[in-house]
C-alpha cells in the first residue's frame, strides 16, 4: 500500500459501497446467520449500514474508478493471491500489508477463503474412503502440484512454494523496478509472508444469495429513499423466507 500525505484523498478508491457491504459480510458471516437465523435486524448491523454511507457522504470512500487508485487513493484493497505476486508487493517501496480495519474496532485478523471445497456426508456410505481422498488432496504430493493456485495448505509444500518463489526473484527471473533486492530483504519479506499466513482464521463465506438480498436493499438507503430501519427489517425478512425455502 501507498503511504500519501495529501489528507484530501480519499482513503481507498475504485470501492462502491456495495463491495464495502459484501466485504463485511463476508468477514462476519457467522454472526449474520448463525444457525440457519437471520441476524439483520440488530442494532449492530443498522451501525454499520449507517458506518459505511457516512464513510461515502464524507468522501473517505469513492466509488469513482481510478486505472491507477494506488495513486488515487491513500490506500489499495489487495490479497495475497500467491507467494509469488505477494512478495513482490512486499518489494515495492513504501507499501506494506496491513489488515482491513472492522467497523467495531476490534482487530479480525487476517482471513483466507478458498474455490475448491471437500466435505464428507454424513449420509456416506464411504466415509473411510472418502477420508483417504482428502488425505491424499491435502498430501504434500498433491499440494506442489503446478495445477494448484494459490497457498498450499501442506506446510512442506507451503514453504518450497515460498522457497521457489523466493529463489526466482533472488536469481532476477522477475525484474524489478526499484533493482535486485538483497538476499536479506527477501529472507524479512519472506518471514514477513510466513508470519500473516501462520497467523491467518478461517472465514465462512457468505451465501451469495444472501448477500445479493443485503445490496439490493443496502441500495435504497444509500440513495435515501428507505431509512436504515426499514432497509435493515425488509433483509431480515427476505433473508429468512430464503433460508426457510
Amino acid at each position: 500500500m501507498h503511504n500519501h500525505t495529501d489528507s484530501k484523498m480519499p482513503t481507498i478508491a475504485n470501492m462502491p459501497p456495495a463491495q464495502m457491504l459484501y466485504q463485511y459480510m463476508n468477514t462476519n458471516y457467522r454472526e449474520l446467520v448463525r444457525d440457519g437465523k437471520a441476524n439483520f435486524d440488530t442494532d449492530s448491523f443498522r451501525d454499520v449500514l449507517q458506518q459505511i454511507k457516512s464513510l461515502y457522504d464524507e468522501g473517505l470512500l469513492t466509488a469513482d474508478y481510478s486505472m491507477d487508485p494506488e495513486d488515487a487513493s491513500l490506500f489499495t484493497l489487495n490479497g495475497l493471491s500467491e507467494p509469488g505476486s505477494a512478495l513482490l508487493d512486499l518489494l515495492q517501496p513504501g507499501k506494506q500489508y496491513m489488515q482491513m480495519p472492522s467497523f467495531d474496532g476490534q482487530p479480525s485478523g487476517f482471513g483466507y477463503s478458498t474455490m475448491l471445497l471437500f466435505g464428507i456426508s454424513s449420509q456416506s456410505a464411504v466415509k473411510e474412503e472418502a477420508w483417504e481422498f482428502i488425505k491424499f488432496m491435502l498430501s504434500e504430493e498433491m499440494q506442489n502440484s503446478p495445477a494448484l493456485g494459490g497457498y498450499p495448505l501442506n506446510k512442506n509444500a507451503l514453504e518450497q512454494k515460498l522457497q521457489e518463489s523466493r529463489q526466482k526473484i533472488g536469481q532476477g527471473e522477475v525484474p524489478l523496478p526499484a533493482g535486485q533486492p538483497s538476499a536479506e530483504a527477501l529472507d524479512e519479506h519472506v518471514q514477513t509472508l510466513k508470519d500473516i499466513l501462520g497467523n491467518m482464521e478461517t472465514k465462512m463465506q457468505a451465501d451469495l444469495k444472501v448477500v445479493s438480498i443485503a445490496i439490493e436493499e443496502f441500495k435504497a438507503y444509500m440513495s435515501g429513499q428507505k431509512s436504515v430501519e426499514e432497509v435493515s427489517k425488509l433483509i431480515q425478512n427476505r433473508v429468512s423466507t430464503y433460508l426457510n425455502e
